[in-house]
């Protein structure tokens, strides 16, 4: 038996490391990285959000950017978040508002004017307070008038 003795430097922590014996000559020349830990925090492997969402929406025949990637319990397209954010995962339509309008205010909502959750077509997307969502829904009649009154009470 001979020991393999080829080496690399790692792309992440520049570190010097060895080829393992059970590397095949395919998976030797693949490795750039000295451990898992070095893999998965590289900044070279990270993807950016904007590219990522763009991989995700599907136009269909109403206009809406449907979301074929992952969804919440509600339908709301979700994405995994941008390196180092505090919120995983994040609202893909609140992603695609902010790649073509900007920061969102803080405590302001991303609506839809389609009522389509998984949609992220910035066209359909607006920006509105939680008062003027639910204005936004009782006029198009998912909101029960009842709702509507008990929120404006509480705005007083």
């Amino acid at each position: 038996m001979t020991s393999k003795k080829r080496e690399k430097k790692c792309l992440e922590c520049g570190s010097v490391f060895i080829e393992r014996y059970s590397d095949s000559n395919k998976q030797w020349d693949a490795r750039e990285y000295c451990s898992m830990k070095c893999n998965n925090g590289s900044k070279s492997r990270f993807t950016d959000i904007y590219e990522r969402l763009s991989r995700f929406q599907v136009v269909n025949d109403k206009g809406c950017w449907s979301w074929s990637g992952s969804k919440d319990g509600k339908g709301y397209g979700t994405i995994s978040n941008r390196k180092g954010s505090k919120f995983s995962p994040e609202k893909a339509h609140r992603v695609s508002y902010e790649k073509h309008f900007g920061l969102i205010p803080k405590g302001m909502l991303v609506c839809h004017k389609c009522d389509n959750p998984e949609c992220t077509n910035p066209e359909h997307l607006f920006i509105g307070t939680q008062k003027e969502n639910m204005q936004d829904c009782s006029k198009k009649g998912r909101l029960n008038p009842i709702s509507l009154n008990n929120l404006n009470s509480k705005a007083v």
